[in-house]
């Protein structure tokens, strides 16, 4: 395998992806030292067995490498003291159990299974005092899953397979860098099934198109088990960021958590829901838990005064914010008094009104009911209806700026729950999500004051999506 910090295999299904990380482990360098920890992680217990009875069918016919098996620490331990193990990380939160660990070789079996904090926080267990050793972290990972937002947006768009690419951090006058190389492969780099026409078979014989993409082919750009299937960028991403009307109805929502994002949304007179700004901050490695409530409110408030945004904005906010477990270390005040304080201040001194947080109206008892309501409504706003020639005959009535990437790139990730057809599965990119569906139930459930003239319409919206011309007057002349 390839000899970069990061290694990451992805692509289609079948392509022995999964034994390639066995085999990175037995190498006669690691084996032989003492200090050689490898740790394969799977998201699931029942599909974590499945690598360990592939490592014990190798290793089993390689007995020359004098593998013993314990069963209490699912691991392998060889004669110099080096050991594999197998690990699951199933729910957010498990990862810190993990916390000092000298991982040599850190893994993930379908990295695509995984929360992207579980990974941030485990990658930096990736580490050792043998100077004869290279601390390396490998994964494999096909299209889908509840991570696949993350790591297309991290790991596979603009980087080109079997280029070496670099992520790079600046700290007090020295820059740190890491590389990392792509291997895409599919079922015709397996030489064990690329004859097996029978698998072949079965493999593109896959009913639906969505999953045909993503395990056949290796295709990032599509998501079986896609919750919004009824989202498409030409129909309701803007190609360019333009201003809104200043008299369209605003409010924007609040997630909060150790990601913290705001989407402000606009509505228009015939209740048409534009997300026009977002604000979304993430951990990072100086900051595995993200920003304080007082970083968060200062950095917020600056954005919001330079774009001239969310003066007497009403936010609403995740109930979290009001609670005491949200506080900041060493803080008596909730995140709700810190933020609505410095943003009160930073707006008055520039002679503005400040925004004003409003929780969420969400009871503990209707937290499923309003998910599921959001959900749906969230859908119906999303379906258009289009003519095979890419006729538009109903147009959404939801649409988003382009300046607003994050959930541009993860509302169409999140898949569904396979327990639960009419709701999104747990442990996804969501922050966006959320924070959006705060304002957007507030704001829909307000009917329109006034309507719109069908021309200011067309101005608005069909000129984003086709060229001007005098002719046309509707929704129904504009093509995708």
């Amino acid at each position: 395998m390839a000899g970069e910090d990061y290694v990451g295999l992805d692509g289609g299904k079948g392509s022995g992806k999964s034994d390639l990380l066995i085999f990175d482990c037995l190498r006669a360098q690691k084996l032989s030292s003492p200090k050689w920890h490898g740790v394969i992680f799977r998201r699931e217990y029942k599909r974590l067995t499945e690598i360990i009875d592939r490592a014990k069918y190798w290793l089993g016919r390689l007995p020359q490498l004098g593998a013993h098996w314990q069963g209490n620490d699912s691991r392998f331990i060889f004669p110099s003291g080096a050991w594999l193990a197998f690990h699951n990380v199933e729910h957010v939160g498990d990862e810190q159990k993990y916390q000092g660990w000298e991982i040599t070789d850190l893994k993930f079996d379908q990295l695509e299974e995984f929360d992207e904090a579980m990974f941030d926080f485990l990658v930096l267990q990736n580490r050792t005092t043998d100077a004869n050793l290279k601390a390396t972290v490998r994964w494999t990972a096909n299209p889908g899953g509840v991570g696949h937002a993350w790591v297309k947006r991290r790991f596979v768009d603009f980087k080109e397979p079997g280029k070496v690419h670099t992520f790079t951090a600046d700290f007090k006058g020295e820059r740190y860098v890491l590389t990392y190389r792509r291997i895409f492969a599919t079922v015709f780099d397996n030489p064990y099934y690329r004859n097996d026409n029978k698998y072949l078979a079965r493999l593109f014989n896959d009913p639906n198109p969505y999953r045909r993409k993503a395990l056949a082919e290796g295709d990032w750009s599509t998501v079986f088990g896609q919750f919004f299937s009824e989202f498409s960028s030409p129909v309701h991403v803007f190609k360019k960021d333009r201003v809104l009307p200043k008299e369209w109805r605003r409010l924007a929502g609040l997630d909060w958590g150790n990601v913290k994002t705001m989407e402000f949304l606009a509505s228009d007179y015939e209740a048409n829901v534009f997300i026009e700004y977002e604000f979304h901050t993430e951990p990072t490695d100086q900051k595995p838990s993200g920003l304080t409530a007082s970083e968060f409110a200062e950095q917020s408030a600056d954005w919001m005064v330079e774009r001239e945004i969310g003066e007497n904005l009403a936010i609403i906010g995740d109930t979290n914010m009001w609670s005491a477990t949200g506080k900041d270390v060493g803080s008596t005040k909730t995140p709700y008094v810190i933020v609505q304080g410095i943003w009160s201040k930073k707006f008055k001194d520039k002679g503005l009104k400040p925004p004003i947080l409003f929780p969420a109206s969400k009871k503990a008892t209707e937290e499923y009911r309003f998910r599921l309501a959001c959900n749906s409504a969230t859908q119906d706003y999303l379906h258009f209806e289009a003519t095979p020639a890419g006729t538009i005959t109903r147009p959404p009535r939801l649409f988003f700026l382009p300046r607003c990437k994050s959930i541009i790139q993860t509302l169409p990730a999140l898949v569904v729950d396979p327990n639960d057809p009419n709701d999104i599965k747990d442990g996804q990119d969501d922050h966006d999500y959320d924070g959006f569906k705060y304002a957007f139930m507030r704001l829909i459930a307000t009917p329109p004051k006034a309507k719109q003239r069908e021309q200011e319409w067309y101005e608005i919206v069909a000129e984003s999506h086709t060229p001007p011309s005098k002719k046309r007057k509707s929704w129904k002349d504009v093509t995708l």
